[in-house]
Order: structure tokens, then C-alpha cells, then sequence
């Protein structure tokens, strides 16, 4: 990475009918925050080209394709036992909630310490080559599961209500 330049990369939120970008980076304090404007709101654009755009005008390099997330997919209900790539999309999720709700200085149950077992429990279960091991199985609870869902409806909801919706174009997400 060059000297002043940010590494960012290009979240697409999928909800409903809408789609909603947004540009997420490593601050200088190495915390994971989103882009906001002089308000302290998020920046959210209407398709990948106008993130790119952004990223460009506040000095960012956007490393990679975007990232999507689709909250209609927080809507369907959780089994006892997921899949590694159920358990990697969650976390991915619960991540990125943590990540916004730090950007605009509010709380999330997801940070609280009564959520840091259910979350390593998570971690646990995904497949992550990069750290040498692989994923473990796990039955999870009814009140897990219930805790769980919990914390990815309120992580939408933070997404729903912080983000700029735009209407998706019957072409697709870009």
C-alpha cells in the first residue's frame, strides 16, 4: 500500500428492495471503521461505482470487489447446528455491526461481555484456513440460538437505520 493511501474495500448491503454501499477501512488507530461524512454519517452510495468514486476523492484504494450482505438472509430462522459457511456469514455480520456502531460511538449487544462467549463460540465454528486449524462443530443451545438471533436482528436493524437505502436497479445489485 502506498504512503497516505487508505485500503478500503466496497461493502454491498442488500435489503428488500434496496441496496446500499458503503466504504469500510482500517483506521490509523487500527480499529475498523466505516466512511462518514462531516456530520459523522455513514457514506452510503447507490452502486459500486459512485463507492469507487468516493474511495478515489478521499484518498482510498478500493483493494478488491465488493462484499455483500444480504440482511433479508438475518430473517431465516437459525438451527441448532450450523454450517461453517452459516457461522462465517454471522460472524461477518456480528463484525461489521461492532465495526459501525464503534464508527458512530453507539452501543451493541454484540460488544457486550455477555455476548463474548457466544461469539468465540462462533468463531470457532468457521472455516478460517488462514489460522491454521479447521472449523469445529458445535450444538448450540435454544437460548444460544435465541441470544444469537438477537444480536443479527439488532446488527439489520443498525444496518436499516444507519445506511442510505437506494432502490436496486432490475438489473442487479450494481
Amino acid at each position: 500500500m502506498m504512503d497516505n493511501i487508505i485500503e478500503a474495500y466496497i461493502l454491498c448491503f442488500l435489503r428488500e428492495t434496496c441496496v446500499s454501499f458503503a466504504l469500510w477501512y482500517e483506521a490509523p488507530d487500527e480499529t475498523n471503521v466505516f466512511a462518514v461524512d462531516a456530520t459523522n454519517c455513514i457514506l452510503s452510495f447507490p452502486d459500486r461505482a459512485a463507492a469507487s468514486a468516493a474511495a478515489t476523492g478521499l484518498q482510498m484504494f478500493v483493494s478488491e470487489e465488493e462484499t455483500v450482505i444480504d440482511l433479508d438472509d438475518l430473517n431465516a430462522p437459525l438451527s441448532p447446528e450450523f454450517t461453517p459457511a452459516v457461522s462465517n456469514a454471522l460472524l461477518t455480520i456480528w463484525n461489521l455491526a461492532d465495526d459501525l456502531a464503534k464508527t458512530l460511538g453507539m452501543s451493541y449487544s454484540g460488544t457486550q461481555h455477555t455476548a463474548d462467549t457466544l461469539y468465540d463460540k462462533l468463531f470457532r465454528c468457521c472455516e478460517l484456513p488462514a489460522m491454521g486449524y479447521p472449523s469445529e462443530k458445535h450444538l448450540w443451545t435454544r437460548e444460544e440460538i435465541a441470544q444469537l438471533s438477537d444480536i443479527m436482528r439488532e446488527a439489520a436493524a443498525l444496518f436499516a437505520e444507519k445506511l442510505i437505502w437506494y432502490e436496486r436497479p432490475l438489473s442487479g445489485t450494481t
